[in-house]
């Protein structure tokens, strides 16, 4: 599609029904340029995973382009100096961008067994198309047994689950944290518990606007969950 028709439309729409729209449109052209799959959402139901994890679960539904842009963006340190853990990874498209920004290291960690397989399909057609310097790893495994690597982190999550779960994976970090002299950094797309991590002394705000935010977690075992 032109510029001129781009601008037309962003004229046109409520912004955001424009923002929904132009993230579509960047994830179809992403998987067209690239030949993969990442753009189709799959519900809960299709996800083939145990029941008692599903009541949890979200569905998938890939990162809007621009939303991890601008989070990425962000950072305020050289990305090389990080290791990139996507929990929650699905078909793989923020482990992919994410190979090409100059990270020490990309994972992506997946519950879903077929989002798993997706996710190595497509990253095996994207190394065909782009050169990728970092090392990826796919994990598939629950984000909460996940053993996380004695690095400086970059932990993005899109609402991979919710509830006891979602909070569980906040203690789990506050935890390496304590036990770590690393940098750790939570980027929270489209942060449903916004609300919860601003009362979290654990977790000290960077930015924030409506559809991101991103904190870096404290380091020190005083830390207490209630502001």
């Amino acid at each position: 599609m032109k510029p001129k028709t781009l601008r037309m439309l962003s004229q046109i729409a409520s912004p955001s029904a424009w923002r929904v729209w132009y993230g579509g449109y960047l994830g179809k052209r992403f998987d067209t340029r690239y030949g993969v799959d990442t753009q189709a959402h799959v519900g809960v139901d299709a996800l083939g995973i145990d029941r008692a994890l599903a009541s949890t679960a979200v569905h998938y539904e890939a990162s809007a382009i621009p939303k991890f842009r601008r989070a990425i963006g962000k950072i305020d340190r050289p990305l090389g100096d990080y290791v990139f853990v996507d929990i929650g990874s699905g078909k793989g498209r923020a482990v992919m961008m994410a190979a090409k920004l100059g990270f020490r290291k990309v994972v992506g960690v997946e519950l879903s067994e077929k989002l798993h397989r997706a996710a190595e399909r497509n990253l095996g057609i994207f190394r065909q198309v782009e050169a990728i310097d970092a090392p990826v790893e796919l994990v598939n495994c629950n984000a909460l047994d996940f053993e996380w690597p004695d690095e400086n982190l970059v932990v993005y999550v899109y609402n991979p689950f919710t509830g006891a779960s979602f909070e569980a994976l906040l203690d789990s970090i506050s935890a390496l944290a304590c036990r770590s002299s690393n940098d750790i950094l939570f980027v929270y797309i489209q942060p449903l518990y916004q609300a919860q991590l601003e009362r979290d002394r654990r977790f000290r705000l960077v930015y924030s606007d409506l559809q991101l935010s991103l904190w870096r977690v404290a380091r020190t075992s005083s830390a207490s969950i209630n502001g």
